[in-house]
């Protein structure tokens, strides 16, 4: 058991093969989809013109697609019924022409799932950091859990028993009604037309079940990262639609200090390189870390801010803001501060007020040379003395009551910033940076015995050493670094051949490369989960025959076989709920 657990979370063990069923499910979905996009072709508008916010507000609204809608919109005799259906007969002369598939799993999951079934009283849940798996027993859970929900400024107790839940539910259910319908002041709300048929196509909500990722870097008792994922609760749909339009005003000059990536922040030291001052006795680098933004967001002065910055929104976050609720063990809790993590808006939010509070500030200080942020993560140039930046400090973490941001000692030298180290060449003068990598880092990559794709194990070393190469400003970091990744996959079980011949290809100038903007061409998946079921090569080389049938439907259409993953070792035994056995036991220990 010890030995499958330590091939890491992302791990998948061999599972049963693909079923019929599931062949059959995977061909009506393409069938329907492909349908749908061909009826929406026809019905294209002839040159539209709209503007990206048109685009942005009306047209894409993105769905969770769990399952599709039958197209009756194309008759039988249609020539694009014709290939579907050839595409239909080729998987099930795949069916009659090879072994059935086998419906037994693995030891490795067999041996997972008995592992929770006979031990309730252990609880298995990834790190925070991603230092692998953790054990701990129920009640060691409970109390990191209750940590932060008995803490009546943060969390309270909102329902327990069935009905006051079912009376909970119908409350929230009857707001999100009157918002779709009408404003605060009996207007119909201006959604868009897409947007209104988006809100009233959706289907059941789930409550966000609340979890913790125990902190094991962390000295002294042990802590827990709060998480609640707001994938489909009732505020993501109106969070959906509030993230989209709130992108549209990210992109004025006021929020430019906003970071995308680190290799955003890599690219802009290198062309401002040439722009540094050259009395470097004063330059100073330096690093903040808000420290628990999302809790510590005020929503009274977030409404205020977002009314600044559009009117119209105000209802939105305040219903997303304000209808916060999580569930564990069996109970359910009201978020009384700050914004969900889980809900789909609530980076953008949080990047509006940190820009309104504390980014107009920091950059509009003289002695800030250079100054980003990545959410809760500041990068600040300083160039003037070290008391006028203990002023600033002092300043910054005035600004508001319940934001503190915790600065680095101002260094002449370097600093780590994500996942990037940014120093001073001492013989250049000149930034540069590097890889960082944390000392606690456990380097668990897949392994070459887990039970993915295959071209997914070079893709994966692929990607990350075009990640070194990009944000690495000079061929010794990345060799170094490249070095380095090359040992690490030996020791997770890499063949020392197979390496060399994907490490010799890739070069430092690479970082260079620019990537191919291909025309929209719309993609039509035969989504199936990956297993390694008998001569399943057919089914692959059915589609790239069959491809070329579609060019007469669509402009630039990509048939495609794609895989879906299959239940790795996180998904087996780490679960964001607790069993209904595990509550029962934390009940009895109440009493």
């Amino acid at each position: 058991m010890s030995t499958i657990l330590l091939k890491g979370l992302k791990h998948i063990p061999p599972p049963h093969d693909l079923s019929d069923k599931e062949l059959e499910e995977a061909i009506d979905r393409l069938h329907h989809q492909t349908l749908w996009k061909y009826y929406h072709f026809l019905r294209r508008p002839v040159n539209e013109e709209e503007d990206d916010d048109t685009i942005a507000r009306d047209r894409y609204i993105p769905t969770k697609y769990n399952g599709f809608t039958p197209c009756n919109f194309i008759g039988e005799n249609n020539l694009i019924v014709h290939s579907l259906n050839n595409i239909r007969a080729g998987i099930e002369e795949y069916k009659e022409s090879t072994m059935p598939p086998r419906k037994s799993r693995s030891n490795e999951i067999k041996l997972l799932r008995s592992l929770l079934t006979d031990y309730p009283e252990i609880i298995f849940k990834a790190t925070d950091k991603n230092l692998g798996l953790a054990a701990l027993t129920l009640t060691q859970y409970d109390s990191i859990c209750m940590e932060h929900l008995s803490n009546p400024v943060n969390y309270r107790l909102a329902a327990e028993d069935h009905f006051s839940k079912i009376r909970l539910q119908r409350m929230i259910m009857m707001k999100y009604d009157v918002l779709t319908k009408y404003t605060s002041q009996g207007d119909p709300y201006p959604f868009a037309k897409h947007e209104q048929v988006f809100l009233s196509k959706q289907g059941d909500f789930t409550l966000p079940k609340f979890h913790c990722l125990p902190k094991l870097h962390k000295r002294g008792p042990l802590k827990g990262r709060p998480i609640a994922g707001a994938v489909n609760w009732i505020t993501t749909p109106i969070s959906r639609i509030l993230d989209l339009r709130l992108q549209t005003h990210l992109h004025q000059e006021e929020f430019s200090c906003i970071l995308k990536n680190s290799k955003q922040l890599v690219d802009e030291l290198e062309l401002g390189n040439s722009f540094l001052p050259t009395n470097l006795n004063n330059f100073y680098l330096i690093t903040g870390d808000v420290q628990s933004l999302y809790p510590n967001i005020d929503i009274a002065r977030l409404l205020e801010i977002i009314e600044e910055v559009d009117f119209t929104l105000v209802p939105l976050v305040d219903f997303v803001c304000n209808n916060s609720y999580v569930e564990y063990a069996g109970r359910i809790y009201k978020q009384l501060n700050g914004i969900a993590m889980g809900t789909n808006a609530a980076v953008s939010l949080a990047n509006i007020y940190m820009a309104k509070l504390i980014d107009r500030y920091i950059r509009s200080r003289p002695q800030v040379f250079y100054y980003k942020r990545y959410i809760d993560d500041l990068f600040i140039i300083w160039n003037g003395s070290l008391e006028m930046w203990d002023r600033v400090q002092t300043n910054v973490n005035r600004i508001h009551p319940k934001i503190h941001i915790d600065f680095s000692t101002p260094s002449l030298r370097k600093v780590d910033f994500l996942d990037i180290t940014v120093s001073m060449c001492p013989w250049k003068l000149q930034l540069e940076t590097s890889i960082y990598q944390k000392a606690l880092n456990k380097y668990l990559y897949i392994t070459p015995e887990s039970t993915h794709v295959p071209h997914m194990f070079s893709g994966f070393i692929t990607g990350e050493l075009t990640r070194y190469a990009r944000l690495c400003s000079n061929v010794f970091a990345y060799t170094r670094i490249k070095q380095q990744f090359f040992t690490r996959l030996v020791n997770r079980g890499y063949s020392r051949r197979w390496l060399h011949a994907i490490f010799k290809r890739h070069r430092w100038t690479s970082r260079w490369k620019l990537r191919n903007v291909r025309k929209y061409s719309p993609i039509l998946p035969f989504v199936v989960r990956y297993s390694k079921r008998h001569n399943f090569t057919l089914v692959e080389k059915l589609f790239k025959t069959k491809a070329h049938e579609f060019d007469d439907y669509f402009e630039n259409p990509k048939l495609m076989l794609v895989y879906s993953r299959s239940a790795n070792i996180s998904d087996l035994i780490t679960s964001s709920a607790l069993t209904r056995q595990q509550i029962n036991i934390l009940k009895v220990q109440d009493r």
